[in-house]
Protein backbone atom coordinates (compact mmCIF):
# COMPACT_ATOMS: atom_id res chain seq x y z
CA UNK A 1 0.00 0.00 0.00
CA UNK A 2 1.54 3.54 -0.94
CA UNK A 3 0.58 6.30 0.77
CA UNK A 4 0.34 9.71 -1.31
CA UNK A 5 0.76 13.12 -0.31
CA UNK A 6 -1.39 16.02 -1.19
CA UNK A 7 -1.27 19.14 -1.02
CA UNK A 8 -3.39 21.69 1.00
CA UNK A 9 -4.96 24.35 -0.60
CA UNK A 10 -6.05 27.27 1.53
CA UNK A 11 -9.45 27.89 1.58
CA UNK A 12 -10.92 30.82 -0.17
CA UNK A 13 -12.19 33.59 1.88
CA UNK A 14 -10.41 31.96 4.78
CA UNK A 15 -8.68 34.00 7.82
CA UNK A 16 -5.42 33.57 9.30
CA UNK A 17 -4.96 33.37 13.12
CA UNK A 18 -2.11 34.92 13.34
CA UNK A 19 -3.21 38.53 11.56
CA UNK A 20 -2.47 41.88 13.77
CA UNK A 21 -5.61 42.90 15.31
CA UNK A 22 -4.49 46.50 15.40
CA UNK A 23 -3.17 46.73 19.25
CA UNK A 24 -6.52 45.73 20.05
CA UNK A 25 -5.58 42.37 21.68
CA UNK A 26 -2.93 44.16 23.62
CA UNK A 27 -5.41 46.75 25.08
CA UNK A 28 -7.41 43.70 26.05
CA UNK A 29 -4.86 41.98 27.78
CA UNK A 30 -4.02 45.39 29.69
CA UNK A 31 -7.67 45.31 30.69
CA UNK A 32 -7.95 41.73 32.06
CA UNK A 33 -4.27 42.35 33.36
CA UNK A 34 -5.80 45.01 35.61
CA UNK A 35 -9.15 43.74 36.29
CA UNK A 36 -6.74 40.60 37.40
CA UNK A 37 -4.59 42.84 40.09
CA UNK A 38 -7.64 44.79 41.47
CA UNK A 39 -9.52 41.12 42.25
CA UNK A 40 -6.28 39.99 43.65
CA UNK A 41 -5.66 42.70 45.63
CA UNK A 42 -9.34 42.78 46.91
CA UNK A 43 -8.46 39.12 47.42
CA UNK A 44 -5.54 39.77 49.39
CA UNK A 45 -7.20 42.88 51.43
CA UNK A 46 -9.49 40.75 52.85
CA UNK A 47 -7.52 37.56 53.53
CA UNK A 48 -4.85 40.33 56.10
CA UNK A 49 -8.64 41.66 57.43
CA UNK A 50 -8.70 38.18 58.49
CA UNK A 51 -4.87 37.63 59.57
CA UNK A 52 -5.50 40.90 61.60
CA UNK A 53 -8.98 39.64 63.54
CA UNK A 54 -7.04 36.10 64.59
CA UNK A 55 -4.60 38.04 65.50
CA UNK A 56 -6.59 40.27 67.99
CA UNK A 57 -8.65 36.89 69.17
CA UNK A 58 -4.91 35.55 69.94
CA UNK A 59 -3.84 38.16 71.61
CA UNK A 60 -7.20 38.29 74.47
CA UNK A 61 -7.11 33.83 74.35
CA UNK A 62 -2.82 33.01 73.99
CA UNK A 63 -4.15 29.62 73.39
CA UNK A 64 -2.91 26.71 70.83
CA UNK A 65 -5.72 26.40 69.00
CA UNK A 66 -5.54 29.96 68.19
CA UNK A 67 -2.08 30.07 67.42
CA UNK A 68 -2.51 27.30 65.00
CA UNK A 69 -5.41 29.45 63.40
CA UNK A 70 -3.61 32.12 62.93
CA UNK A 71 -0.77 30.74 61.48
CA UNK A 72 -2.42 28.82 58.99
CA UNK A 73 -3.86 32.00 57.40
CA UNK A 74 -0.72 33.50 57.62
CA UNK A 75 0.92 30.09 55.67
CA UNK A 76 -2.32 30.65 52.89
CA UNK A 77 -1.54 34.35 52.29
CA UNK A 78 1.95 33.77 51.92
CA UNK A 79 1.27 30.59 49.32
CA UNK A 80 -0.69 33.14 47.65
CA UNK A 81 1.43 35.84 47.79
CA UNK A 82 4.04 33.93 46.33
CA UNK A 83 1.69 32.40 43.81
CA UNK A 84 0.79 35.67 42.86
CA UNK A 85 4.59 37.35 42.63
CA UNK A 86 5.21 34.32 40.18
CA UNK A 87 2.45 35.17 38.14
CA UNK A 88 3.82 38.37 38.12
CA UNK A 89 7.03 37.45 36.69
CA UNK A 90 5.36 35.57 34.17
CA UNK A 91 3.86 38.29 32.77
CA UNK A 92 6.90 40.46 33.03
CA UNK A 93 5.57 43.12 35.30
CA UNK A 94 8.09 42.18 37.79
CA UNK A 95 11.29 41.64 37.38
CA UNK A 96 14.23 39.68 39.36
CA UNK A 97 14.59 41.82 41.66
CA UNK A 98 11.30 41.85 42.83
CA UNK A 99 11.43 37.96 43.76
CA UNK A 100 14.30 38.02 46.08
CA UNK A 101 12.35 40.95 47.85
CA UNK A 102 9.04 38.31 48.31
CA UNK A 103 11.54 35.43 49.34
CA UNK A 104 13.34 37.77 52.21
CA UNK A 105 9.61 38.97 53.40
CA UNK A 106 8.67 35.29 53.17
CA UNK A 107 12.05 34.40 55.52
CA UNK A 108 11.12 37.61 57.45
CA UNK A 109 7.40 36.64 58.23
CA UNK A 110 8.71 33.05 59.07
CA UNK A 111 10.91 34.19 61.93
CA UNK A 112 8.30 36.89 63.52
CA UNK A 113 5.70 33.55 63.40
CA UNK A 114 8.49 31.83 65.37
CA UNK A 115 9.12 34.60 67.88
CA UNK A 116 5.17 35.06 68.07
CA UNK A 117 5.28 31.57 68.85
CA UNK A 118 7.81 31.61 71.62
CA UNK A 119 5.90 34.46 72.64
CA UNK A 120 2.34 32.71 72.95
CA UNK A 121 4.16 29.44 74.56
CA UNK A 122 6.04 31.42 77.00
CA UNK A 123 2.28 32.92 78.07
CA UNK A 124 3.74 36.65 77.66
CA UNK A 125 1.08 39.22 77.81
CA UNK A 126 -1.72 40.37 75.37
CA UNK A 127 0.25 43.62 74.50
CA UNK A 128 4.02 41.94 73.06
CA UNK A 129 1.42 39.80 71.47
CA UNK A 130 -0.44 42.04 69.59
CA UNK A 131 2.74 43.82 68.96
CA UNK A 132 3.97 40.73 66.92
CA UNK A 133 0.71 39.97 65.07
CA UNK A 134 0.82 43.83 63.74
CA UNK A 135 4.84 43.11 62.93
CA UNK A 136 3.66 40.06 61.12
CA UNK A 137 0.43 41.94 59.56
CA UNK A 138 2.85 44.98 58.18
CA UNK A 139 5.09 42.55 56.38
CA UNK A 140 2.41 40.62 54.61
CA UNK A 141 1.02 44.30 53.67
CA UNK A 142 4.74 44.59 52.34
CA UNK A 143 4.66 41.41 50.56
CA UNK A 144 1.28 41.64 48.14
CA UNK A 145 2.31 45.80 47.53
Amino acid sequence: MEIQKTARKPLAGARSVNKNTGGQGTAFQDMLQKDQQKHSRERFEAMAAKIEEQGERLSRTRTAGDLRSYRKLVAGFMNDAVAYALSLEESGSRGPAGNSKVYRLVRQVDDELAKLTEQVLGESGGLPILEQTGTIKGLLVNLYT
